[in-house]
């Protein structure tokens, strides 16, 4: 991660984005400080997450380790990885710094696109989970592109 990154590279977040953060959060600002409130408590390594609910409200979801907030049935609008690997040789045990500078290169483009797509009623079930305890087989819904005619 470059924080040095022009900003003209890293467009601005986009307005639609901006209401739905301010709408869940009441500012860029709390949900800056929300986040980084969230990487800070991931004890270990794991992965903290700007989800979409089945209600369409963003919320901050952070998991340990390889966990994804679809088995929850929340939607990934984006992610910052908390995993050692990823902060160590710039930050070593600086979170804090390390998620001031993720915060600054954030693909608010990328995290628009993943927003507008988890409102559409038939993305959103095609991500979801059907998890049945008594099996280990994962089952999904078929993509809008499998469905059968």
């Amino acid at each position: 991660m470059r924080p040095e990154l022009d900003r003209s590279e890293h467009p601005r977040l986009p307005v639609k984005l901006e209401q739905a953060i301010h709408s869940s959060f009441q500012s860029l600002k709390n949900f800056q400080d929300l986040f980084t409130d969230a990487v800070m408590k991931l004890f270990g390594s794991g992965w903290v997450w700007l989800v979409m609910d089945s209600s369409h409200k963003l919320k901050i979801f952070s998991l340990p380790n390889a966990e994804s907030p679809l088995k929850s049935g929340l939607i990934p609008i984006l992610t910052c990885d908390v995993w050692e690997h990823s902060y160590y040789i710039d930050y070593r045990n600086n979170r804090r710094k390390y998620v001031e500078s993720f915060m600054k290169v954030i693909n608010w483009s990328f995290a628009l696109q993943n927003f507008e797509r988890a409102q559409i009623p038939d993305m959103t079930q095609t991500m979801r989970f059907n998890f049945k305890a008594e099996e280990t087989k994962v089952e999904t819904t078929k993509p809008l592109f499998m469905k059968e005619v």
